[in-house]
């Protein structure tokens, strides 16, 4: 016998699936095959883009410390550092002031 609650359950979850995939590019869908299960969606997305966000974070924090003020101006300078920072704020990894003060004075090797 089956539990009217589970069928329904069972039905919205398998429409909730159908529209979350149908969102989804062909490179990212390819990622999410086998899922019977709109959680089991949501994990593998979770999953891939939260490793792909913090690969982006590794990336820049690697670029933020390789600034140096060499020949651009200062203005360019703390403009490069600015974006960068701002780019680690908009993916949830904020740089505490002290280290961005830090960023700042090695990269002009005084």
């Amino acid at each position: 016998m089956i539990n009217l609650a589970y069928f329904v359950w069972l039905q919205k979850d398998q429409l909730l699936l159908s529209w979350l995939q149908s969102t989804l590019l062909s490179e990212i869908l390819s990622r999410v095959l086998g899922c019977s299960h709109s959680h089991q969606l949501w994990d593998r997305l979770f999953s891939y883009f939260h490793k792909q966000t913090h690969a982006k974070a590794r990336q820049l924090q690697v670029e933020l410390c390789a600034l140096t003020l060499d020949t651009q101006s200062v203005q360019d300078y703390l403009l490069k550092i600015r974006t960068i920072m701002d780019s680690l704020a908009s993916i949830g990894d904020l740089v505490p002031s002290t280290h961005h003060i830090d960023v700042i004075l090695e990269g002009l090797h005084v």
